[in-house]
């Protein structure tokens, strides 16, 4: 898939964009937390659309979008300083909500699955205790331990350095036939 010119333009709008709106807006409605997910330019560079993502309440949000659509003609000065096209698209710039869209559709999910929130490494630890002390509790039943399973390999004569498969016979084996 070959790249177009376009989509070009619009990483590099997205670039200068994001580092105006860090370094040099000054305006107290726009959060800290505001960046620049994608740029879309049309393919006659007249316009481009900014997504813009803010973390903060809905208010904020709607507050940084009017600030930033306010001053759309500095910010369209600033990419024309550092792009040099004949024509400096025109911007308009819209919330970016997927990040929000996202968790809510994963909250409905897990809700309809009956999921529970993630266990928490307390819990895990906790499970884990209870089932080595049930464990240590069933020693005294059919069930052997490790340390058993070696002492009776040991007792057989078995080595666990043996580099032989279990099963072969070996020259001792063999001269006592």
């Amino acid at each position: 898939m070959a790249i177009r010119r376009e989509d070009k333009v619009g990483d590099e709008m997205k670039r200068i964009l994001g580092a105006v709106i860090q370094r040099e807006v000054k305006d107290p409605r726009i959060p800290p937390f505001t960046s620049v997910t994608s740029v879309t330019v049309t393919r006659d560079f007249s316009y481009a659309t900014a997504l813009i993502s803010i973390l903060g309440t809905p208010e904020q949000k709607t507050e940084a979008i009017k600030a930033l659509q306010k001053a759309q003609g500095f910010f369209r000065t600033a990419v024309a300083k550092q792009l040099k096209l004949r024509k400096t698209p025109e911007i308009t710039f819209k919330l970016d909500d997927t990040y929000d869209t996202g968790n809510r559709i994963d909250q409905l999910i897990s809700d309809v699955m009956g999921r529970k929130s993630a266990p928490s490494s307390e819990s895990i630890l906790s499970a884990k205790a209870a089932a080595s002390g049930a464990s240590e509790d069933s020693s005294d039943s059919d069930h052997s331990t490790d340390s058993e399973d070696l002492a009776k390999a040991a007792d057989s004569g078995a080595s666990e350095d043996s580099t032989e498969p279990a099963g072969s016979v070996t020259h001792e084996d063999a001269e006592e036939l």
